[in-house]
């Protein structure tokens, strides 16, 4: 999380204004392209990636530039799925992937289930 912060600083100005819900926060260089979040923890709980989703929605998210967020959590269980569960989570992200490119939105994503 420190090297994604690190290398995502530089997006921002050295100084800090006001935003108009009172906020101090420092303002972008420049309009950001869209963003997509992608992340996997081998931790099974969703809450794992609270902290990164609440950077990114800082980031990306007020300018309605974050276009997905993809979470992986019980990584390292996804071997123990079987091969058919864990072809249906892979096939389900390469789509993921596909509507992105093709329609800057993606449509469907497998919801988790560790079971």
């Amino acid at each position: 999380m420190k090297a994604f912060i690190e290398r995502t600083w530089p997006v921002m100005q050295p100084f800090f204004v006001k935003s108009a819900d009172g906020r101090w926060v420092h303002p972008m260089r420049q309009e950001s392209p869209k963003a997509v979040v992608l992340s996997v923890a081998g931790f099974a709980e969703n809450w794992i990636f609270e902290s990164l989703s609440n950077y990114a929605n800082f980031l990306w998210g007020r300018k309605g530039k974050l276009v997905a967020e993809i979470y992986r959590p019980g990584a390292m269980y996804m071997t123990n799925l079987g091969p058919e569960k864990l072809a249906d989570i892979l096939g389900a992200t390469e789509q993921a992937g596909r509507e992105l490119i093709l329609n800057k939105v993606i449509r469907y994503f497998l919801p988790l289930t560790l079971s």
